[in-house]
């Protein structure tokens, strides 16, 4: 609470402690078909998070499968502070089409190359 009314600039007449009392006898009131409906809602959205936590673990795996497999990942992940997932960024973005970045200068972006037929 110190940071926070230092943050907004509150002049400091109450100390911290009074307003973190104040506060905390109004945390939780509500009537009690609001409650019902936020607990219900917190449920919710829990179940959801763990769902989508549940996909992005399919998901990186599956990444670190086809990663796996390609020819370039080696090179890609042999560069400095490289994780998987900006390797495969990188090698989906490149493409499997070789001659759209002959040099290193048209693969860092310095030459336009063109776009693929």
């Amino acid at each position: 609470m110190k940071a926070f009314i230092g943050r907004h600039g509150y002049s400091g007449r109450t100390r911290p402690e009074v307003l973190v009392e104040r506060l905390r006898a109004h945390l939780l009131t509500a009537a009690p078909g609001t409650t019902s409906g936020k607990q219900l809602t917190a449920v919710l959205f829990a179940e959801q998070l763990a769902l989508l936590n549940d996909h992005i673990r399919i998901l990186n795996k599956r990444v670190d499968e086809l990663l796996v497999v390609h020819p370039d990942a080696p090179i890609f992940l042999s560069f400095p502070c490289m994780g998987r997932s900006c390797a495969a960024t990188l090698l989906a973005e490149m493409g499997e089409d070789r001659e759209r970045f002959p040099t290193p200068a048209a693969l860092n972006g310095s030459v336009r190359h063109s776009a693929p037929p």
